[in-house]
C-alpha cells in the first residue's frame, strides 16, 4: 500500500466522487435492497478500484490494490475503522473478495449514474444523436464461461475461447457510452446484435436520435425506433426491393416511403403484423470513397426536412463508434476480458464503460477549454495525461487546467488521403503445435 498523497490529484477520482459520492451510493444500495458488505471495502471503494483497473489497461488485482493510497481508501470508505486507523494489509485478497461479493445490480446502477451525471455536467443534449453498433469480445476459458458463452466451432471442432457479443450506444458529440447489452454469440441461446439493440433503445434518453449501419437496417429496428429520429443505412438488396417502381440504385434517389412487412415476412415471422408501418424517406447517394471509388449509400430516415447531402454527411460520422470500440478494446484492454465467471464478466464490462465515460468527460472539458470538437482528441493521450498528472500529486486548479490543455494539445488529423503505408503485419513463427480445445462437461 502506498502511504503518500499519490492519487489525490487524480482528475478521474475527483469526477468519480462528484458523480458517485458515498452518500449517493448508499441511497442507491438501499433502494435496490442490496445488503451492505461492511468492513474496509465499501461499495464506493470496490467500484473505484474496478474502474481504476480498466483506466490502466487492466491492471492485476494485486497491483491495483498496492497502487491505492491510504488517502483514497479514507475518502471512499470513511466509516471503516481500518481506514481510520491507517493500518491496511498489503495483501490484495480482501479486494479480490469484495469485487466478487459486490452485487451486480449495484454495479449496473452505479454505471448508469455515472453516465447520467456526466451528461448533466457536460450539458449534453438529451435529444442528440446516438451511434449504435456491436462487436465481440474474447473471454477466458473456464467451465462456467464456456457454458454461458459457448465458443465457435468449425469442421475441426470447437474453438478454445468463449466469445461474448455486445451492443453499445455512444453519444455522437461527447462519445459518452450507455451501459452496453451483451449475450452469447454462439450456441443455442445465441443473441443477435439487433436483439441487443432493442434493449438499448428501451433505455435511451427520450427523444434522442439513432444512427446505425446496414446490420441494423431492418424493419424491426425501424419499428423499435418509432417516435425517435433515425438514420439507418440499408443494404443494396433491401433498398432495391423497397424502391420498386420509385427509382433505381444506379441514380440518386430521394423519395418518401412507408416501410411495411412484405407478404413473405408476414407469413414466415410471427413478430410481423400488418400494423407495422414506419413512415419515412429513402435516400440514395453516390459518394467518393477510399481509393477515389464511388460508393453507394442507401439510407432510411424519418427526417423529412434535411437535404440528402446533409443526411449523407451526418451518416459519415457513424464511423466514430468504430474508433470508440477500438479505444475500449485497446486502451481499456477489453479485447480479452480477464474474468472467470459470467457474473464477473458482466462487472468487468460495466466498469470498463464507467471508466471510459469518466475519461470521455475529461476529454470534453479539455475540448471546450481549447475550443475544438471532442472527437478531435485522442482517447489514449487523455488516459496517459490523467495518469501522469495523478502521479504528480498536485491538487491545484492550475494543475488541472494544465492537464486539460495538454490533452487538447494534439488534435487527431482529418484524414483526406489514404495511408502512406500498407495495413499489413509480419507473420508469427509457429514453434509449437496448436492445442485442441478440451470438452467442457
Amino acid at each position: 500500500m502506498e502511504s503518500g498523497a499519490h492519487g489525490c490529484a487524480d482528475a478521474a477520482l475527483a469526477l468519480f466522487e462528484r458523480f458517485l459520492g458515498p452518500s449517493l451510493l448508499e441511497d442507491v444500495r438501499r433502494s435496490l435492497g442490496v445488503r451492505s458488505g461492511g468492513g474496509l471495502f465499501s461499495a464506493g471503494l470496490t467500484i473505484w478500484l474496478g474502474i481504476r483497473r480498466r483506466l490502466h489497461g487492466g491492471l492485476s488485482i494485486e497491483r491495483t490494490w498496492l497502487a491505492c493510497s491510504h488517502d483514497v481508501v479514507l475518502r471512499l470508505s470513511p466509516s471503516s475503522k481500518r481506514s481510520q486507523s491507517g493500518v491496511l494489509s498489503a495483501s490484495a485478497s480482501g479486494y479480490d473478495h469484495a469485487r466478487h461479493a459486490i452485487a451486480l445490480p449495484l454495479v449496473l446502477a452505479a454505471s448508469d449514474l455515472i453516465f447520467a451525471e456526466a451528461q448533466a455536467l457536460l450539458n449534453s443534449d438529451p435529444r442528440g444523436w446516438y451511434l449504435i453498433d456491436g462487436t465481440s469480445l474474447t473471454l477466458e476459458r473456464t467451465a462456467s464461461l464456456a457454458k454461458a458463452f459457448p465458443p465457435a466451432s468449425n469442421q475441426h471442432g470447437p474453438i478454445h475461447w468463449p466469445v461474448v457479443k455486445i451492443a453499445v450506444a455512444h453519444d455522437l458529440y461527447s462519445g459518452l457510452s450507455m451501459r452496453p447489452e451483451w449475450g452469447p454469440m454462439h450456441g443455442p441461446n445465441a443473441v443477435s446484435e439487433q436483439a441487443l439493440a432493442y434493449k438499448l433503445i428501451e433505455r435511451m434518453p427520450e427523444g434522442c436520435g439513432v444512427i446505425a449501419d446496414r446490420n441494423f437496417g431492418i424493419l424491426q429496428v425501424a419499428w423499435a425506433l418509432t417516435g425517435r429520429p433515425m438514420l439507418i443505412r440499408l443494404t443494396d438488396s433491401r433498398a432495391k426491393s423497397m424502391l420498386k417502381g420509385k427509382g433505381t440504385l444506379d441514380q440518386d434517389v430521394d423519395v418518401l416511403h412507408d416501410w411495411r412487412p412484405s407478404p413473405w415476412e408476414l407469413s414466415h415471422h410471427q413478430e410481423f403484423t400488418k400494423q407495422m408501418i414506419v413512415e419515412g424517406r429513402i435516400v440514395v447517394r453516390h459518394v467518393i470513397g477510399p481509393k477515389a471509388k464511388k460508393v453507394r449509400v442507401c439510407l432510411f430516415t424519418n427526417d423529412i426536412a434535411s437535404s440528402p447531402e446533409e443526411l449523407t454527411l451526418l451518416y459519415t460520422k457513424r464511423w466514430n463508434v468504430e474508433t470508440d470500440l477500438r479505444s475500449l478494446k485497446q486502451t481499456v484492454n477489453l479485447e480479452l476480458v480477464g474474468a472467470q465467471s459470467p457474473d464477473m464478466v458482466a462487472k468487468e464490462l460495466v466498469l470498463s464503460i464507467a471508466a471510459y465515460n469518466i475519461v470521455r468527460t475529461i476529454m470534453v472539458q479539455a475540448a471546450e477549454l481549447a475550443g475544438v470538437q471532442p472527437r478531435r482528441l485522442s482517447f489514449a493521450r487523455a488516459v496517459a495525461c490523467i495518469e501522469i498528472f495523478a502521479s504528480r500529486g498536485v491538487t491545484t486548479p492550475e494543475a488541472i487546467e494544465e492537464m486539460l490543455i495538454l490533452i487538447a494539445g494534439r488534435k487527431q488529423p482529418n484524414r483526406t488521403k489514404k495511408r502512406t503505408f500498407p495495413r499489413e503485419q509480419w507473420p508469427h513463427r509457429q514453434k509449437f503445435p496448436s492445442r485442441k480445445a478440451e470438452v467442457v462437461k
